[in-house]
C-alpha cells in the first residue's frame, strides 16, 4: 500500500506557474541583441557624458575667474565704535580667582618649603633608574 503524496498538488501548482512564466519570457535571441547593441552605444553615452562633465566644469572656472567680490568701503568711526563695544554681561565673566588663571606659578621657594629634603640633596640623587 502506498501512501498519497501530500505534496503533488504544490508540485503541479510550481510546474504550472513555470509554464506560465516561460510562455510570457521573451526569445534569448531578441535580449542577446539588445544587450550587444547596448554595449557598443556605451563608450559613446560615457563619451558623451564626459563631454557634459567637461563643459560644465569649464563654465563654473569661468564664472569663478571672472567673477570679482565687490567690497565696499566702511565710515572708521563705525568700525571704532563695534571694536569699542563691550557685552552688558562681560562682568559675569570677572570670576574671583581669575588672576591664577591668567599667570604661570612659580616654582621655587616655595616649593622648596614642602619639599626640603629634594632641594637639599639635588637633581642628580633624586634620579630613579
Amino acid at each position: 500500500m502506498t501512501r498519497p503524496d501530500p505534496d503533488r498538488d504544490l508540485r503541479e501548482l510550481f510546474a504550472a506557474s513555470r509554464r506560465q512564466e516561460a510562455a510570457q519570457a521573451p526569445p534569448f535571441d531578441r535580449l542577446w541583441q539588445r544587450a550587444r547593441a547596448a554595449a557598443r552605444s556605451a563608450p559613446a553615452r560615457a563619451a558623451r557624458r564626459l563631454g557634459y562633465a567637461a563643459a560644465a566644469a569649464g563654465v563654473l572656472a569661468a564664472a569663478l575667474l571672472l567673477w570679482r567680490p565687490v567690497f565696499h568701503e566702511t565710515e572708521p568711526a563705525l568700525e571704532a565704535s563695534i571694536l569699542a563695544w563691550r557685552a552688558p554681561t562681560d562682568f559675569l565673566l570677572e570670576t574671583p580667582g581669575a588672576e591664577l588663571l591668567s599667570t604661570v606659578p612659580k616654582l621655587g621657594a616655595e616649593t622648596g618649603a614642602l619639599f626640603p629634603a629634594a632641594l637639599a640633596a639635588g637633581p642628580s640623587e633624586n634620579r630613579v633608574d
